[in-house]
């Protein structure tokens, strides 16, 4: 009864531990999906700023036109290298939920393997108790005839 018992828990255990670990890859996708989101959004705004006229320009417009092309594209690159953190984990949550959905499912397959052994045991045992019934009833039978005659 103990183990059946422990097996439950074990079982309950797994799903819990499955559940914790779905939720954790739905946390890392909503990421990967803001990290997108936000690459898109930086790289739209470089694609908005307006490209200078050509004309001539003063060398400090210049050197500001020329810092803010080198911020932009750095931000988009730290967008980009969020995305591909965000991607990472959400590989790592995915894997260990894998992990954890086949634990749970091989405390399943045990849960209902020892289920069947336990039925094939009182099919057995039912048998075993109709085959003894039966060669009861014979031997009375027996003694009927016998005392009968």
């Amino acid at each position: 009864m103990a183990r059946r018992d422990a097996l439950k828990s074990v079982l309950r255990l797994r799903k819990i531990r499955e559940q914790q670990a779905e939720a954790e890859v739905a946390e890392h996708r909503r990421k990967v999906e803001a990290a997108r989101a936000e690459l898109q959004r930086r790289r739209a705004a470089v694609e908005e700023q307006r490209a200078p006229e050509l004309q001539a320009m003063e060398a400090a417009r210049l050197r500001a036109l020329q810092l803010s092309g080198v911020r932009s594209v750095e931000m988009v690159e730290l967008a980009r290298e969020e995305v591909r953190k965000a991607v990472d984990e959400l590989d790592a949550a995915t894997q260990r939920w894998s992990s954890a959905s086949a634990g749970r499912k091989t405390a399943e397959r045990l849960s209902d393997r020892r289920r069947a052994d336990a039925a094939a045991v009182a099919l057995r045992a039912s048998h075993k108790s109709l085959d003894e019934l039966v060669m009861l009833l014979r031997a009375h039978r027996q003694q009927g005839e016998e005392a009968a005659e």
